[in-house]
């Protein structure tokens, strides 16, 4: 498991650090807010302003089966959202080469191999559509990854979009929380 709790020193973009251990960072974020350490949130939390962070690159260690992401935070305001698309890949640019890893780049294109997703952030229905992603119900709830996806990667990455409610409120996130098996 990896468990993301502190986000105050911001973006590292346009470096791409690999963690096997939580950081204080992340690769890029849009419309974020994470000047309190312990949390992100949305910078503008009009009615329904959306914001995007994007994650280091996470190493597993070894080749895995990436099963879920979990948040934990403020309970989502009334229409506010927390949602997520995983990438996956064999090499920690991103590449699909492995051993040799070159060339490789974190996409946000359809990319499907013969051997699952490469290096592409995904939702439930395998493509990189901003429509296809893995909608959270509210804090502390799994969500299930299609694991098909994932199988035997030893490099992921995860797209979290925030949205804030009818009231101007947006989400609170305070740690996030990937799961895996081998």
């Amino acid at each position: 498991m990896f468990t993301q709790t502190e986000w105050g020193s911001g973006p590292t973009t346009p470096s791409n650090p690999i963690y096997t251990t939580p950081s204080q960072t992340f690769f890029s974020g849009n419309n974020i807010n994470y000047t309190k350490s312990d949390q992100i949130r949305l910078q503008n939390e009009n009615s329904g302003a959306t914001g995007e962070i994007i994650s280091n690159t996470i190493s597993s260690n070894r080749a895995v089966v990436l099963n879920g992401l979990m948040w934990q935070g403020i309970a989502l305001p009334e229409g506010a959202s927390v949602n997520f698309q995983i990438a996956g890949s064999d090499c920690g640019n991103g590449a699909t080469n492995p051993p040799a890893c070159d060339n490789g780049t974190w996409n946000s294109s359809n990319c499907l191999g013969n051997n699952g997703v490469n290096s592409c952030y995904l939702g439930p229905g395998g493509t990189s559509d901003s429509n296809d992603v893995y909608n959270t119900l509210d804090k502390n709830i799994p969500v299930n990854v299609k694991t098909v996806y994932y199988n035997n990667k030893s490099f992921f990455r995860y797209k979290l979009f925030l949205k804030s409610g009818k009231n101007s409120e947006g989400p609170i996130i305070q740690d996030i929380f990937l799961n895996w098996s081998l």
